[in-house]
């Protein structure tokens, strides 16, 4: 059929894409494997997910990396994905899953870097139940190690949006 991607309700991991990036209908090769589909499934990762399927990408079209053609491979990978869907209960499982998805997909585009922050993402679970303030919380980097400074005042009140008022107050704790 069509090129269409169109999925309904909430779905990590899609039919027809291997490797969730590109395009392989029932598992075969389509389109001479150049019809690629960034950010497509529901997210928990956005901008580093995106990333790393942005390098992906990149390694195949440059062909410094070249994704199984044989169609029971692809679509066995497709199939275990889409399996994983169903076991998606609850939002730390949501986390879990792409967390999985994220680091497998950069070890195979070589990229080199800590990407694993299910724990900030887990903090987020567990904190967002009062969203307005989640932005009040102080939360450690996944690159350095350093925990954020505390806001100057609650965030909703941060009405000054200049770069100084929004990261260059001291740490008051």
């Amino acid at each position: 059929s069509g090129i269409n991607a169109e999925y309904g309700g909430t779905q990590l991991n899609l039919p027809d894409l291997y490797r969730g990036v590109l395009w392989s209908p029932g598992g075969r090769r389509a389109a001479d494997d150049r019809l690629f589909y960034v950010g497509m499934q529901d997210q928990v990762f956005t901008f580093t997910m995106f990333q790393v399927q942005a390098r992906w990408v990149s390694r195949v079209i440059s062909r410094d990396l070249k994704p199984t053609t044989c169609p029971e491979e692809r679509r066995g990978d497709i199939e275990g994905w889409l399996a994983r869907n169903e076991t998606l209960t609850d939002a730390r499982c949501l986390i879990e899953c792409q967390t999985e998805y994220v680091l497998a997909l950069a070890e195979e585009a070589g990229y080199h870097g800590n990407l694993d922050a299910r724990d900030v993402w887990f903090a987020w679970v567990d904190n967002k139940r009062d969203v307005a303030r989640y932005r009040d919380g102080r939360y450690k980097s996944i690159v350095t190690g350093s925990l954020a400074p505390s806001h100057p005042v609650p965030w909703m009140q941060l009405m000054d949006d200049s770069i100084e008022a929004y990261i260059g107050a001291e740490d008051k704790e």
